[in-house]
């Protein structure tokens, strides 16, 4: 069976964090993140992580295990860079993203079950 390459943009809370906020709770099902699942998912495999603030990507890096050189500043990069099959976008509400140039590439559904 494929094996896909998952990245993530956006490396804070729902991006690899908010399993361990809920950590005992009665509702909690792990994991929740989106690279809490890649890490968790036999069939995935977390390549690179982008954020624009460095503390929370290097946090991030280390959590899931991903080295420096996987870790980027401009997603744009991380894209072109790992060439996943599977993009996660969990930036802040805040945040915009421009995809326009992530729209225009040719990416297929990918169901993992």
């Amino acid at each position: 069976m494929k094996t896909y390459k998952a990245v993530v943009i956006g490396c804070s809370r729902m991006g690899g964090f908010i399993d361990n906020e809920i950590v005992g709770h009665p509702e909690h099902s792990p994991p929740l993140s989106h690279a809490a699942v890649y890490k968790s998912y036999s069939r995935t495999n977390l390549v690179g992580c982008s954020d624009l603030r460095v503390d929370i990507r290097e946090q991030f890096g280390m959590f899931y295990d991903l080295p420096q050189e996987r870790q980027y500043l401009d997603y744009r990069e991380l894209v072109d860079t790992e060439k996943p099959d599977i993009i996660s976008c969990s930036h802040s509400a805040g945040a915009t993203c421009e995809n326009r140039g992530l729209r225009r590439r040719p990416w297929r559904h990918c169901n993992l079950r």
